[in-house]
């Protein structure tokens, strides 16, 4: 099972080939840079696909022995809705019930974490325990699709059904209430958490706490969205006795009086795991307009990565520690592109920078356009974020609403 598709010259997507078609029969060779956007968003689809999905809608690591977590099937069934790709949708929710589910051996609709080849050279689930951020993105995914395609209804239905029972399982297992009323995401299932609690900051993810709310009237997923900003707001000022610089840790814990600290055995720096959080809290601000949102992306954030750009010469860097130094000079076009909303929103030059950067790390190759490295799956699968919050690409419902709101003016 060794990926080498990804490094071999392959057919052009449609799209690019409809484009050079044109231009063979004499169109104008220049696009406004909406529409190169746009087609470079729909082509790095095209080769996400191509080169981490498999038929059957497995998605692949191709740097991890070609194994497969959950959140990679959460990202590819959200990524398919917003590219109102149905067929992608339906094989990667297919192949995360049929080999992740955890319903027959543990009575729950979580998601088992970890897919790959065993010590006997058998395939199958390497780790049986579940992963909050897939889960949540997973039952968000589900809801979405049952909006995007409404027909035939017994579809939606049920799409609508199991995301429901996902999140009744994320909020049974996957939370944690403290003695004050605060609740919190854990990042693991456990039937009793004890505090004090660990927790991914990465994994806050307001907006879809939201849409959890309107979809069973559980107004917890309010509590969880109203301690999240809490949370926000206290460990990109202070951990324990660390001063912070406005980003956030990889992971912290949290104790009975809501005071967040370190967690023992567990980074934190501010990387490769934190900036998923910038990601998701833009959302909440694109789709809600959530206040407690714009305060953290525009006043804590934004001003740390504007003084990043002036200081390293049009450069943010991906791995700092919680202080705000920068541990090595690696750039990524993940990060790029989850610092593109929120810069959006303070500095509107800024922003066109990061984008301009990331566009720049775009290499199409054999009619492939990946971002980086063409075997890494984490960053392709991050870095089209960028494009698509410029695009109007992200919805948080069907395709007879309006497209969802470009961001902010400064």
């Amino acid at each position: 099972m060794i990926h080498t598709r990804c490094f071999a010259l392959s057919l052009l997507p449609l799209a690019l080939s409809l484009a050079v078609g044109y231009a063979a029969l004499g169109s104008p060779l220049a696009e406004d840079e909406s529409a190169k956007e746009a087609r470079m968003l729909q082509q790095a689809w095209d080769s996400f696909k191509h080169c981490f999905i498999d038929p059957d809608g497995r998605v692949i690591r191709p740097k991890n022995d070609n194994d497969t977590v959950s959140e990679g099937q959460a990202y590819a069934m959200l990524r398919a809705v917003w590219t109102n790709d149905l067929e992608a949708f339906e094989k990667c929710h297919q192949w995360a019930e049929l080999n992740l589910s955890r319903r027959r051996n543990f009575g729950d609709n979580l998601l088992a974490w970890h897919w790959g080849k065993r010590e006997s050279g058998t395939w199958g689930v390497m780790d049986w325990n579940a992963a909050s951020d897939a889960d949540e993105d997973y039952a968000l995914a589900l809801f979405l699709a049952a909006e995007q395609w409404r027909e035939p209804a017994e579809r939606a239905a049920a799409w609508r059904k199991k995301a429901k029972e996902v999140i009744a399982d994320i909020m049974r297992l996957e939370t944690v209430e403290t003695a004050s009323g605060r609740r919190y995401l854990t990042p693991w299932p456990s039937r009793e958490h004890k505090l004090p609690v660990v927790i991914n900051p990465s994994y806050f993810a307001p907006a879809h706490y939201r849409i959890f709310a309107r979809e069973t009237g559980d107004e917890r997923w309010l509590e969880l969205v109203a301690s999240g900003y809490c949370m926000i707001q206290a460990i990109s000022q202070q951990l324990g006795d660390k001063k912070g610089a406005g980003l956030l840790p990889n992971w912290c814990q949290a104790d009975l009086d809501n005071n967040f600290g370190p967690a023992e055995e567990h980074d934190t720096s501010s990387s490769w795991e934190a900036f998923r959080a910038y990601w998701r809290i833009s959302l909440d601000h694109l789709w809600f307009d959530a206040p407690e949102a714009r305060m953290y992306l525009a006043e804590t954030l934004a001003p740390f990565l504007l003084q990043q750009l002036k200081e390293n010469q049009g450069r943010i860097f991906v791995e700092y520690t919680y202080e705000g130094k920068a541990e090595n000079s690696h750039e990524s076009s993940a990060m790029y592109s989850v610092c593109y909303y929120p810069l959006k929103l303070v500095d509107e030059k800024a922003s066109e920078t990061v984008l301009e950067i990331l566009k720049g790390r775009a290499i199409e190759e054999g009619g492939l356009v990946y971002f980086d490295e063409a075997d890494d799956y984490y960053v392709n699968s991050w870095a089209w974020v960028g494009l698509a919050f410029k695009q109007g690409a992200f919805r948080n419902s069907g395709p007879s609403a309006e497209p969802a709101q470009q961001a902010a003016s400064p």
